[in-house]
C-alpha cells in the first residue's frame, strides 16, 4: 500500500490504520490515538480526506489536540 510506504519513509514510529469511512465519526482507532497522543508528538495523516469528510470535524480534532 503506497500510504504505508509514505508513512514508513517519514520515519513514523507508530502507524495506525482505520478501516472505516472518513465520513463516519465512529472512528475507534482515531479515538485511541487521540487518547494516547502527548505534547511533542506529531500526528501525520497521509491525506486529509482519509481523516474526515467535513470541515467541522477537523476543527474539533485541532481543538482537542491543542488542549
Amino acid at each position: 500500500m503506497p500510504h504505508m510506504l509514505e508513512l514508513k519513509s517519514a520515519d513514523c514510529a507508530e502507524i495506525h490504520e482505520e478501516q472505516g469511512s472518513g465520513g463516519n465519526r465512529a472512528r475507534p482507532v482515531l479515538a485511541r490515538v487521540l487518547e494516547r497522543i502527548r505534547p511533542g508528538d506529531v500526528l501525520v495523516v497521509v491525506r486529509i480526506d482519509r481523516l474526515t469528510r467535513s470541515l467541522s470535524h477537523p476543527l474539533e480534532l485541532i481543538k482537542r489536540l491543542e488542549a
